[in-house]
């Protein structure tokens, strides 16, 4: 379900989507076959608010011709996957027992001639995702260190654990798109 101030946003943008390319439709009508023709609910109570929000937000964006909504919400993915970063180096800070100011990410990274991290395409950030897992997983695997008691597997990530499917959906998404 949506907060209070997605669903004013997701009106508000609706509505100028709505005036752009079906003013003379029924609004109501209009929103919910526009919901349903990119495979989301018709009713924003039960929307996701977070994956279903923001693809709704992109696709009325893009009905009302607001570039910079669509720059910000295209680029959701993108800003994920930094945050998905993030994780990544607190699990291996864990695991290796490094300082924070040592970026193991980094390296594995040049290692894997994909780039800095800040510098990654979506797709390339993709991919590196995986990298980075699996070596989180080795590293674990090695350490005897169960993968729920990870820095991911609490708040805020919750990679790992009773989200964990959630997450591969969204890295699986991420190959669709």
């Amino acid at each position: 379900m949506l907060s209070m101030q997605q669903r004013k946003s997701f009106m508000s943008l609706c509505g100028r989507a709505w005036r752009n390319v079906a003013p003379g439709t029924s609004f109501d009508e209009w929103r919910t076959s526009e919901l349903v023709s990119i495979g989301l609910p018709a009713s924003t109570k039960v929307m996701d608010h977070v994956w279903d929000y923001e693809r709704a937000m992109l696709h009325l964006a893009q009905l009302a011709d607001d570039y910079g909504q669509m720059t910000y919400w295209g680029n959701c993915a993108k800003r994920r996957l930094e945050w998905v970063f993030r994780g990544f180096r607190a699990d291996l800070e864990y695991l290796r027992g490094v300082a924070p100011s040592t970026d193991y990410l980094e390296e594995l990274l040049e290692r894997s001639r994909l780039g800095e991290a800040g510098q990654l395409t979506r797709e390339d950030m993709r991919s590196a995702c995986a990298m980075v897992d699996s070596e989180i997983r080795r590293l674990a695997s090695l350490a005897g260190v169960d993968l729920d008691r990870l820095p991911t597997a609490g708040r805020p990530w919750c990679f790992r654990g009773a989200k964990a499917a959630r997450f591969r959906a969204f890295i699986d998404g991420m190959a669709a798109a």
